[in-house]
């Protein structure tokens, strides 16, 4: 439920809504600056940080310190979270499934609330939001802050996993290629394959630290339930960690079969280079010996000398490749 663009809301504002209490949700229809100083009201402000008005109506009317503000608005994306008594800010990393998109191109999301309102910023859209959001137009979403927050972790490690599930497929047909064939770009798709692994792995390893304080923090509007909740996606990231780590490992195997598969080829080249140059050697040694300008060189008044020696040099090589064939040379 996107905010019109002829409302007198902020234009960073992506939606306002209010969550019913039975998964459903309610749009603001009145303004928002009255509905968030509501403490009372279950409010979820989702806003674009990129747009300028998005930092001036935080920093104007969200009440937030200027801690709480800069962790909304500021290019840092890294995953963390900062916790003064009841009041939370969270920066998550969810893989990039826009269209045209890398998949290791992240999305940040921010994200702060007390346990009852939400405020939540982000620069390029995520599908999780979106379907969260869905949920609730649905009349089947989340009931209060804390199962929206778990709600929306849970679409993003979901998304995480899906990736991953395809990430694994497209690795297991490289590992079941036939690398020996010259019409396939194996090595590049196996160097692009690694290097996903290592920028995925570079943008998530933080977020398993993020979701672990978040599980720990001891914050009242977070049940036991509901932190047995978080330490289950924490055991999901870590699992999505470790297949990243074992599909890297993957590549790494299978570019080294290739430069085995390589530096086999390139030595039976050498190999029989080495062997036809062993046996040229007694042949150029016996023409050129032939072809020294002094006297006395036997047979050159004898008319048929030439074809002896072509017959001779013939005679000599086709001896010296049997003889390599009876020495498995060849």
């Amino acid at each position: 439920m996107d905010v019109k663009a002829d409302s007198t809301y902020p234009t960073g504002l992506i939606h306002a809504i209010q969550l019913d209490g039975q998964g459903g949700l309610i749009p603001c229809d009145e303004g928002i600056n009255k509905i968030w100083q509501e403490r009372e009201k279950t409010v979820w402000l989702h806003f674009d940080y990129s747009v300028a008005t998005t930092v001036d109506w935080i920093t104007e009317h969200s009440g937030l310190n200027e801690i709480a503000i800069d962790g909304l608005t500021s290019e840092n994306s890294r995953p963390h979270i900062l916790k003064r008594k009841n009041n939370v800010v969270a920066n998550f990393r969810a893989i990039n499934l826009n269209p045209e998109s890398d998949p290791e191109d992240m999305v940040s999301l921010r994200i702060w609330t007390d346990g009852t309102r939400i405020l939540s910023t982000r620069r390029r859209p995520l599908i999780s939001t979106k379907e969260v959001l869905e949920s609730l137009e649905r009349g089947e979403g989340p009931q209060t802050v804390p199962e929206l927050l778990i709600n929306w972790l849970d679409a993003i490690t979901a998304k995480q996993e899906s990736s991953l599930s395809r990430l694994e497929d497209h690795a297991l047909e490289l590992e079941e290629a036939d690398f020996t064939s010259s019409n396939n770009d194996y090595r590049e798709q196996v160097s692009q394959l690694r290097k996903v692994c290592i920028k995925l792995r570079r943008h998530l390893s933080p977020q398993k630290e993020t979701l672990n304080q978040l599980a720990t923090s001891n914050l009242e509007w977070l049940n036991e339930l509901d932190s047995l909740k978080i330490k289950a996606l924490l055991d999901r990231q870590l699992r999505c960690l470790e297949n990243i780590e074992m599909l890297r490992e993957h590549s790494i195997l299978m570019m080294d079969e290739l430069n085995a598969i390589d530096a086999e080829t390139l030595n039976r080249r050498t190999y029989v280079f080495t062997i036809i140059a062993g046996l040229f050697l007694p042949l150029g040694f016996f023409t050129g010996l032939l072809g020294i300008n002094v006297g006395g060189m036997p047979g050159t008044e004898n008319p048929f000398a030439f074809w002896m020696v072509t017959a001779l040099c013939v005679l000599f090589g086709a001896g010296s490749v049997g003889w390599a064939l009876a020495k498995r040379w060849l």
